[in-house]
């Protein structure tokens, strides 16, 4: 959803809460995996219907509801391995794990494609979205 409202309009700014902080609002099922994402990254941070059933304690999740995440990553090689171990943690958790990657440059990319082989990722900046080569996401 996209909205125009007067800048004086914005009551507040903050960046997406922590998994950590969030879990309390995510069903009973979904618990063990939450716990190690967060083992994994402590400040791994959720947006979505998780996000949004914890910030107003309405239910925004349904049985289908995904889980999106998302985590800073230094450079490729954590990237990569950080990747390789969310496939582990994503091959046994009850619900779908959506997440992106977040470069120190500011590039977001979704966790499953930095982990194939592909050799341009879709790719999220503040200002333009599109393909960019494999190689330039941390340049």
């Amino acid at each position: 959803l996209a909205f125009a409202v007067p800048p004086d309009s914005i009551r507040a700014d903050a960046p997406p809460p922590l998994l950590r902080d969030a879990a309390a609002a995510a069903p009973p099922t979904w618990q063990a995996s939450i716990a190690a994402l967060v083992g994994l990254d402590p400040d791994t941070r959720c947006f979505g219907s998780l996000a949004w059933a914890h910030l107003t304690h309405l239910n925004y999740l349904s049985p289908g509801s995904d889980l999106d995440l998302l985590w800073e990553v230094a450079d490729e090689h954590a990237a990569t391995s950080f990747a390789l171990t969310l496939m582990v943690v994503d091959a046994t958790a009850p619900m779908r794990i959506d997440g992106e990657l977040l470069t120190p440059q500011g590039r977001a990319v979704q966790w499953r494609e930095w982990a194939s082989d592909a050799p341009e990722l879709l790719v999220k900046a503040l200002h333009a979205n599109g393909v960019t080569p494999r190689a330039e996401m941390f340049a």
